[in-house]
């Protein structure tokens, strides 16, 4: 990625991720040492998960002299009574020190920012894009990559992302399960990586199907490994709209999720089932469900969207350079 952006002009510079709250303080130490050694930027756009970030960065921004301060949320979670204190608690900060607000989807904003921001629909969803030139649906490309992975005529059942606790993996092997039960010829993929990896693995044995779940790296051939499945699954806890499930419906890969990911792009390739372990045959139905849908290119539609990056990226030039008529 940074060199993609490095070979259109732009400059990247490194820090850091944020995992844990003293990584977000180090992350805004750094942003503030930043800005006093590069003072001509006019626009700070902070994207991040914590709201702690998304409060401090804006105002670390004002305080060294940055006239357009953006705030875009892709805050997960449930909107209990925590997070509306914490959001009431906020408002007041994010009202002073935030001059525009962005978010991956109307459920994150609503989870962040204060009620007179989202109510008045006074920001912005931006959608996560996708290169249709890497991710779409390729015949071809299927056949070669079920060969490679022995697919065979077995039913792919995908996950892609993190392997840890958010991500709800038991229950997505307990999925699987139900759905072995009904079809022998079914392998379950697990792509991805993380801090939960062996404890998923213990559990794959103990339920016995080792033979009929497939562990992946993270990998650059992510496009293929999608055209290759036939149906991905995310069961995560708190994802409100999940870049794989948009690059998925770019390869015409049907998406099930729990019911609160209702922003993906396409509603035709998706089934929306309650989280509720009560519910596996809920989610074996709408796995079942999804591979009914014939796949085909989905360009167009993903267009009609507005899930095309280079569309995407035209849009955010427009956004910026309207904030900054706004100021001058």
């Amino acid at each position: 990625m940074s060199e993609r952006i490095t070979a259109l002009g732009g400059t990247v510079f490194f820090e850091g991720a944020q995992t844990d709250e003293s990584d977000n303080r180090r992350f805004l130490k750094s942003l503030d040492a930043f800005l006093v050694e590069h003072s001509d930027y006019q626009i700070v756009h902070i994207h991040s998960g914590d709201i702690y970030t998304l409060l401090r960065g804006p105002q670390i921004a004002q305080k060294r002299g940055v006239s357009i301060r953006i705030a875009h949320s892709y805050c997960e979670g449930i909107n209990g009574v925590k997070n509306r204190i914490i959001k009431g608690a906020s408002a007041l900060i994010f009202r002073r020190y935030t001059f525009a607000f962005t978010a991956s989807s109307i459920s994150a904003a609503k989870l962040t920012f204060p009620d007179e921001v989202t109510t008045a629909g006074k920001f912005a969803v931006i959608k996560k894009a996708v290169d249709l030139d890497e991710f779409h649906y390729d015949q071809s490309v299927r056949e070669s990559a079920r060969g490679r992975y022995s697919a065979g005529e077995n039913v792919i059942l995908g996950y892609i992302g993190p392997i840890s606790e958010r991500a709800n993996l038991r229950f997505l092997v307990d999925v699987f399960e139900a759905y072995h039960f009904r079809n022998h010829h079914s392998r379950l993929w697990l792509v991805g990586s993380g801090d939960e990896e062996k404890e998923i693995l213990k559990y794959v044995e103990e339920r016995g199907l080792v033979r009929s779940v497939r562990f992946f790296d993270f990998r650059n051939d992510l496009s293929e490994l999608m055209n290759a499945m036939d149906v991905l699954v995310l069961p995560g806890l708190f994802e409100s709209n999940s870049i794989c499930a948009a690059q998925a419906h770019a390869c015409s890969l049907p998406v099930v999720a729990p019911d609160r990911m209702k922003d993906l792009p396409l509603q035709e390739l998706s089934a929306f089932i309650p989280l509720e372990a009560e519910n596996l045959d809920c989610w074996v139905n709408g796995i079942e469900k999804m591979l009914l849908i014939s796949r085909h290119d989905q360009r167009e539609s993903m267009i009609r969207q507005g899930y095309e990056v280079t569309q995407s990226a035209r849009g955010m030039e427009n956004f910026y350079l309207h904030l900054l008529e706004t100021v001058q």
